[in-house]
């Protein structure tokens, strides 16, 4: 069987698993920004899976969480139970979002209490899966994770097997997203295991990434640019990410790239032209790129960061359809 055809569960168990004890992702989502390593995300990840595997009979489940340890492994929870992670565009409105539900059959929700506060209109199902209490109780019982622990440092072959990881594909589908509505109800995507690992491997072979590099997770894990390029590339090539809950909080990004020294940043325009107008050129003096897609870059803007920042701005083309890259320009 070769690689690529393999689960996209088993590549990003496998990528994860490789320098198990380094740090993955930085969460300025927090009250204080923590710092996660790959074994962490592993382990909780992998006892999430384990509690969906016996108490989510549909095989989809709704993801409501911005950037973030909560969206990073609800979403690897998911991929590693063998169930297809929904990530829901809670910002639509409750009944387009109800629409979605039901469209995706979906029964499970992962969210967490300031999702619940902040968007109380929208339909929330009779099974929520609440994650920052979640995470609470285990940090209170570290005993629980022991012998997911003791299997994690098995050979990985035997890891994954008694850990339960996919690895053969039962299902083209690997995730449903959504698109963003602009020519009527947004419309169910489904993107296969090998759509989104060969996505993500013709991003990594542009060359860009060198060894310590680090990119700023700030889009919303329901758009494709956010899912694919600022979460699942980073976990399935070892690049590590920092996570910050909206491209809208620009004080707070700014912070974490200058506090991270962010090498890659990535945006719309729109996002990009708030860190223009709030930074200082100390800011971004650790930018080596800025990846922008979604909408055309004018020459002036890309003229005026690449001055600003004396960074590499360049574009990118894609479609939710595309998963979502389909050509860049270096």
């Amino acid at each position: 069987m070769k690689e690529n055809s393999y689960h996209l569960a088993y590549h990003l168990f496998k990528s994860l698993r490789n320098s198990i004890s380094q740090t993955q992702l930085i969460d300025y989502g927090l009250p204080q920004p923590i710092s996660f390593c790959k074994r962490k995300i592993l382990l909780f990840s992998i006892k999430l899976a384990e509690y969906l595997r016996k108490n989510c009979n549909s095989p989809r489940v709704g993801i409501v969480l911005p950037p973030g340890m909560g969206g990073t492994v609800a979403n690897l929870a998911v991929l590693f139970s063998g169930k297809i992670p929904v990530n829901l565009n809670f910002s639509l409105g409750s009944s387009i979002a109800r629409k979605l539900i039901k469209k995706a059959e979906i029964e499970t929700l992962i969210t967490a209490e300031k999702m619940i506060e902040k968007f109380p209109e929208f339909p929330w199902t009779d099974h929520n899966i609440e994650i920052s209490s979640w995470f609470k109780k285990l940090a209170k019982a570290p005993y629980k994770l022991l012998m997911d622990a003791i299997l994690l440092s098995l050979p990985i072959s035997f890891s994954r097997y008694f850990l339960k990881i996919p690895k053969v594909v039962s299902s083209e589908e690997a995730v449903l997203l959504f698109t963003s509505g602009s020519s009527g109800d947004p419309k169910g995507v489904v993107l296969s295991h090998n759509n989104i690992i060969s996505n993500c491997k013709q991003f990594d072979e542009l060359d860009l990434f060198e060894e310590g590099a680090s990119l700023l997770a700030n889009l919303p894990l329901f758009h494709s640019f956010g899912f694919t390029v600022a979460t699942c590339f980073p976990l399935l090539h070892g690049v590590q990410f920092v996570t910050v809950p909206s491209p809208l909080d620009v004080k707070l990004g700014i912070k974490a790239i200058r506090n991270e020294k962010i090498s890659f940043l990535l945006g719309t325009p729109t996002f990009l032209r708030g860190f223009l107008s709030k930074g200082v050129k100390e800011d971004f003096k650790s930018v080596q790129y800025i990846v922008a897609g979604a909408e055309k870059s004018a020459k002036s803007f890309i003229e005026k960061w690449e001055t600003f920042a004396n960074c590499h701005y360049l574009e990118g083309y894609g479609l939710t359809e595309a998963s979502p890259g389909i050509s860049f320009n270096l």
